[in-house]
């Protein structure tokens, strides 16, 4: 058995945002051997990670953590493991002490493989290279698309098989992905339905200077993800990709007002391991919309007001320190100023600054 729980104070809307002392994670896992692998099913309630960093990191602060009720089974050979997952997400409302209850309008579910290339040497470094392939779907009852005055809402089953190449040759570390989205979007009130046809890019490169006082890496980030047009009739295809579980905001955007829909983004990006327990991440993406006929996206599934006429949306300077002093203590420090274009300013945007610092005590 395992269990977790938590809470934050911090002013929101929703239990997305604050949340009383709530259980975040209880479950039963059993374990065995099972054709030769390390094999486990897990029930009940518990956070899910097993995605890449660009479909979901879990949530982050100052949101709470997203949490899942089902069934999970996994099996770990060698070079080879397996997981399988049908999950509901935990519904957060009413804001309550451990009022959570098991949420049936939002659902995730698929399948998620990786494969260890044997290790080899590179450049006198030691270097591994891994395969993932997955299967993501789920449905999600409180959606929308964008609109060219507002948001169209109603709901969504979405279908996501992926793949990702990762790891490192010698001092390059890398990830390399892709997903393909199909699915249908259901118009509210028994409206018409449209079909999706989506698609998404997601790439880093770095080389790791190891011998360098704090092995600090210098790379790019590359991400291109599809949108839609809404001047097309209401039965016509969608070709907006849909991220509704926010990618860890590390990944993109610590404000988590950009989500990974309708954007196009490359910048540079730097780490930096001072000490064992410390960590530094910079970096600075110049963001353009995929479609100049959708709308720019938060870490939600609905999107902003504005609709600017031309594909450059800013850049986003930011920064992220993190030190563990000890297993039971973690801070950060994370800073942002969001530059935007002309044209979202004048359409009614605002930019500005975001500053955030995080004490977190694990017992």
């Amino acid at each position: 058995m395992s269990g977790e729980a938590g809470g934050i104070n911090y002013y929101g809307y929703t239990g997305r945002w604050r949340s009383k002392i709530e259980l975040h994670q209880a479950f039963l896992e059993i374990k065995g051997n099972f054709l030769g692998a390390k094999s486990g099913i897990m029930i009940g309630r518990y956070k899910f990670l097993d995605t890449p960093a660009y479909f979901t990191g879990g949530s982050v602060y100052p949101s709470i953590p997203f949490s899942w009720n089902g069934l999970r089974g996994y099996a770990f050979w060698k070079r080879f493991r397996i997981d399988l997952f049908d999950l509901t997400q935990t519904n957060e409302l009413p804001l309550k002490p451990f009022a959570d209850t098991v949420g049936w309008r939002n659902r995730l579910f698929g399948a998620y493989t990786s494969y260890a290339a044997p290790n080899f040497k590179l450049w006198g470094q030691k270097s591994q290279i891994f395969l993932d392939t997955f299967y993501l779907g789920f449905i999600v009852a409180d959606s929308s698309l964008a609109a060219a005055h507002g948001n169209t809402i109603g709901s969504t089953h979405r279908d996501t098989p992926g793949t990702r190449i990762w790891g490192n040759a010698g001092p390059i570390e890398f990830s390399i992905g892709g997903m393909w989205q199909g699915g249908t979007f259901y118009y509210q009130k028994n409206g018409p339905s449209r079909n999706v046809n989506a698609w998404a890019v997601n790439a880093q490169a770095s080389w790791r200077f190891n011998q360098w006082w704090g092995h600090p890496s210098l790379g790019l980030q590359f991400d291109d993800v599809s949108g839609g047009d809404y001047r097309n009739n209401s039965t016509s295809t969608w070709g907006g990709f849909l991220s509704p579980y926010s990618p860890s905001a590390s990944y993109l955007d610590l404000s988590t007002y950009f989500n990974m829909q309708n954007v196009v983004s490359i910048g540079p990006l730097i780490t930096l391991t001072p000490t064992s327990n410390t960590s530094l991440q910079l970096k600075s993406p110049v963001m353009w919309r995929n479609s100049t006929h959708d709308a720019i996206y938060p870490q939600s599934t609905l999107g902003f007001p504005y609709r600017p006429h031309d594909h450059y949306t800013g850049v986003l300077p930011q920064a992220s320190f993190n030190w563990r002093p000890t297993r039971h203590i973690s801070f950060s420090l994370e800073g942002e100023y969001v530059f935007l274009g002309r044209n979202i300013l004048r359409s009614g945007a605002a930019q500005g600054a975001y500053v955030q610092s995080n004490l977190e005590l694990t017992f």
